[in-house]
């Protein structure tokens, strides 16, 4: 993954569709494809309340985001972060599409290159019984302290990102080839375009037509 940044990201979420649902944590990892060289999380205030299974599954409660931050605060952080690298996720539409209705709430546009590491393990690693981010923590043994927290399943993230590189030594040696000729056709491309006379992050993305229910259980 030669001259490639990755900002390899995690959402909490109320619910799986943008909108109604709203974001209660993130987390961001940026990876040179050689080691982590940054990183950033916080909780966030949905401004609605959480359910309670997603409190039970999560461990996020309505208490926990009362005084944390509004979303608009650490738009610029996000912003920055991922500028000029590849925003990748386990069901990177998920992710990428709330973050993007957020930044549509404030009259920004969001708009970067993407990398889905569900569909770059069905190529690389065929013949799983599934690809939830659980399943595939649970088939390379990675190790995680804290499941369903926005950090700890993007650091599960980077791991399954480096597992899938060509460069790593626990990539059986036949997933190596598939893995450097896949990866550029695994980028859904969608090129920034930040205009040098509004201080707007460049954004908009077109949303893959699946169920909000389909992605959040691939992404578990």
């Amino acid at each position: 993954m030669p001259n490639k940044r990755f900002a390899i990201i995690d959402i909490e979420t109320t619910g799986g569709k943008p909108g109604p649902d709203r974001i209660t944590e993130i987390a961001i990892v940026l990876y040179d494809g050689q080691e982590v060289i940054d990183s950033f999380e916080s909780l966030i205030n949905p401004e609605r309340s959480i359910p309670h299974n997603i409190t039970q599954m999560t461990g996020i409660s309505n208490e926990m985001v009362a005084g944390a931050p509004k979303f608009y605060e650490v738009a610029k952080q996000v912003v920055e972060m991922t500028q000029g690298a590849i925003f990748v996720a386990h069901n990177v539409g998920f992710d990428y599409n709330f973050i993007k209705y957020e930044f549509q709430q404030l009259g920004f546009s969001f708009r970067r290159r993407k990398l889905c590491t569900v569909r770059l393990s069905r190529k690389v690693f065929p013949g799983l019984r599934s690809y939830s981010l659980g399943n595939l923590i649970k088939h390379f043994d990675i190790s995680v302290t804290d499941r369903h927290r926005a950090m700890a399943d993007t650091l599960a993230t980077v791991e399954l990102l480096k597992k899938a590189s060509p460069k790593t030594k626990k990539t059986p040696a036949k997933a190596w080839s598939i893995s450097a000729s896949v990866l550029p056709a695994f980028l859904q491309i969608s090129p920034s375009t930040n205009s040098t006379n509004s201080p707007k992050p460049a954004a908009s993305i077109i949303f893959t037509t699946k169920t909000a229910m389909s992605y959040m259980s691939v992404k578990v």
